[in-house]
């Protein structure tokens, strides 16, 4: 899932949460690879989690967070977060069933 862009740059809401997850890492002086063993994902992806190359799904936040023992308070907060920051609903003419109709008939 790629993340919500402004000017190729992840929107300041993506950017926080990926701070925030990486906090979690950082508290419990865990490298990308200690944390890589506990959820199961690649180091590379947990990288870019990080960095706000690609946003937490609500699935992600939870695993990291469980794994982090983050409070479940904070975590909710954060799945809510994710949430928000999901990718847009589908446009309405697609979800007439309809196909949009193209200029000049095509």
């Amino acid at each position: 899932m790629a993340a919500k862009l402004i000017d190729g740059k992840a929107s300041l809401e993506v950017r926080a949460l990926s701070r925030r997850v990486l906090g979690w890492r950082k508290k419990r002086n865990w490298s990308l690879e200690d944390l890589k063993e506990i959820v199961g994902f690649s180091t590379a992806k947990l990288s870019q989690l990080s960095s706000a190359v690609i946003r937490c799904s609500p699935m992600d936040v939870v695993k990291i967070a469980s794994a982090c023992g983050v409070p479940d308070d904070e975590v909710e907060l954060c799945v809510q977060a994710s949430h928000r920051l999901g990718d847009p609903p589908p446009s309405s003419r697609w979800r007439s069933g309809r196909r949009p109709r193209h200029p000049a008939g095509r």
